[in-house]
C-alpha cells in the first residue's frame, strides 16, 4: 500500500471517529436537557427519579406507580411535567361522626310551702323545649352543607316545576356523572396567594354554583339546574365557568366550599338541565 492509500484510509477513519464523536455529545446533550427530576410523595413514601417523560401520568406509569379509586392527587395527571416536579399523592380523610353526649335532667329539691291559713295549690306549666333545626353541620374541614335545592317535577316537556312552586324552563337534558372539587391544593394544585388561586377558566371567582365543564359538550357560560339521581342531592342552579384536565366527555365537577363537602358528594349521576 503506498502513501497515498494510506492518507485517504487514516482520513475516513478520522472522518468515522469525529462522526461518533460528535453523535455521543449531541445524545449526551439530549439527555440532559431533556431530563426531569421527580419526586413523589404516595402515601406518606416518598420515590425519587429522574424520567424522560414528559407527562406526569407517563412518569408515573415508568414506576408503576397507580392511583386507585379514591385516592387524590396534587396536580393535574395529564399535565406536562417541568424540570423539578413534586407530586403528592393521598388518600381522601374520612370524616367521623361525632356522637351524641347525653346531659342528664337538673333534679331540683322539692321546696315545702310556708303553712298559711287556706290551701294554696300552684300549678306550673310544663317547660317546653323547641327543637333547634340548623342547615349546616361543622366537620374538621370547615362548614358543610346540608341545604340543597329543592325537588323538581316535569310538569311538562320543556317545564319543571320545584316543591316551592317555582317554574323552570329547560331547552335540553342530559344525563351526565358529576364528581366534586372545591379550592384547597389536593383539588386545585394551588395554594392561598397563588394569583390564579380559586379562578376559573372564565377569570370569575369559583362558588357554590360554579361548574368545571367539557367545552364541547356544554359551552361555557351555559345556565343549568341539576338534579341528583338515584338518592344524591338536588345542587340546583349552576353556571360553567370553568374546566378540568380531568372533565372530558360526559362528566361535569361541582364546586363546594370545602374539601369534607368533595368527599361526601364523591362521584353521583345528575340529570343536568339546559336552561333557557
Amino acid at each position: 500500500m503506498n502513501k497515498r492509500s494510506k492518507k485517504k484510509r487514516m482520513k475516513r477513519i478520522m472522518k468515522a471517529v469525529g462522526f461518533a464523536f460528535a453523535m455521543t455529545v449531541f445524545s449526551a446533550a439530549v439527555y440532559v436537557t431533556q431530563i426531569k427530576e421527580v419526586n413523589v410523595n404516595y402515601l406518606g413514601q416518598n420515590i425519587s427519579f429522574k424520567t424522560m417523560a414528559s407527562t406526569v401520568n407517563d412518569a408515573l406509569k415508568e414506576k408503576n406507580i397507580e392511583i386507585k379509586e379514591g385516592e387524590n392527587i396534587s396536580t393535574d395527571i395529564y399535565s406536562r411535567l417541568g424540570k423539578s416536579n413534586n407530586i403528592v399523592i393521598e388518600k381522601p380523610v374520612v370524616l367521623a361522626m361525632a356522637e351524641p353526649v347525653a346531659v342528664e335532667p337538673k333534679v331540683e329539691e322539692p321546696v315545702e310551702p310556708a303553712p298559711v291559713e287556706k290551701e294554696v295549690v300552684f300549678e306550673q306549666e310544663p317547660e317546653v323545649v323547641k327543637e333547634v333545626k340548623t342547615t349546616k353541620s361543622a366537620t374538621s374541614r370547615g362548614v358543610v352543607r346540608t341545604t340543597w335545592a329543592p325537588d323538581v317535577t316535569e310538569v311538562e316537556d320543556g317545564v319543571l316545576e320545584t316543591a316551592d312552586g317555582e317554574v323552570i324552563e329547560y331547552s335540553q337534558v342530559m344525563q351526565l356523572e358529576a364528581t366534586a372539587y372545591c379550592p384547597c391544593y389536593s383539588c386545585c394544585g394551588k395554594h392561598p396567594g397563588n394569583k390564579w388561586y380559586n379562578v376559573t377558566a372564565t377569570g370569575t371567582t369559583a362558588k357554590v354554583g360554579t361548574i368545571a365543564v367539557d367545552p364541547q359538550v356544554i359551552p361555557l357560560g351555559t345556565k343549568v339546574y341539576i338534579e341528583g339521581l338515584n338518592g344524591a342531592k338536588n345542587y340546583g342552579y349552576a353556571v360553567a365557568e370553568d374546566t378540568g384536565g380531568a372533565i372530558k366527555g360526559n362528566i361535569i365537577d361541582l364546586y363546594f366550599n370545602t374539601h369534607g363537602e368533595t368527599v361526601i358528594w364523591g362521584r353521583q349521576q345528575v340529570k343536568v338541565y339546559i336552561l333557557k
